[in-house]
């Protein structure tokens, strides 16, 4: 596990959600993507009010396996699905240590992107888009939220495969492309609105 610390600038903890007594306010992600652990830090700064200035929290990066052998999960089911397995793994190593009830995070946190694709009579589009799902620990509540969808180069990437490329190669030309594309809606936005969304659904969840 790799632990990042961030200090939220104005913070509040809703009374419906657990927030530590005293301390950091800590987080487990089932990923080591940068990206995705600065998103996810940003959106529970979004949701957390100002009354508690000074409130540090703890991202810690658990990668976690997704259970999808080729990588890619398609359709937002199985990209649900991909969220849900990697939340299982980490709290399976979790249980190999202490138990969930008595772990050291307020908050699992897994992200999974998948693809979903959209038929027409000359084509076939396909959208990239990101599940999160949110558990607090203290009571195992969850709530989950997709993002707002992108467009995926799929023909481009099908091409890519059929010519033998690599997995890393793929994704250094997906954040290529998304760099020229230069959308409104970035990977990093995906993750922080759709961790935003299911954080602050967990204060709804009585």
């Amino acid at each position: 596990f790799v632990q990042f610390e961030h200090q939220l600038l104005g913070s509040d903890l809703s009374p419906t959600m657990s927030s530590p007594a005293d301390g950091p306010l800590r987080i487990a992600v089932t990923s080591s993507n940068p990206e995705k652990l600065e998103a996810v830090r940003a959106a529970f700064q979004t949701v957390l009010a100002p009354q508690t200035p000074g409130l540090v929290v703890e991202i810690t990066a658990c990668p976690s396996d997704s259970g999808i052998p080729h990588g890619q999960p398609w359709g937002m089911q199985h990209t649900y699905e991909g969220a849900l397995a990697r939340l299982h793994h980490l709290k399976a190593r979790l249980g190999e240590t202490e138990s969930i009830a008595g772990s050291t995070f307020h908050y699992l946190v897994s992200v999974e992107n998948g693809v979903f694709a959209l038929l027409r009579h000359d084509a076939t589009e396909a959208q990239d888009v990101a599940c999160v799902v949110v558990e607090e620990v203290a009571t195992g509540r969850q709530a989950m939220n997709f993002s707002q969808a992108r467009p995926y180069p799929l023909q481009r990437i099908q091409r890519m495969r059929q010519e033998g490329a690599s997995g890393e190669r793929i994704g250094e030309f997906c954040r290529q492309w998304y760099d020229e594309k230069a959308l409104l809606v970035s990977r990093a936005d995906q993750i922080r609105t759709a961790t935003s969304f299911a954080f602050s659904l967990l204060g709804s969840l009585g």
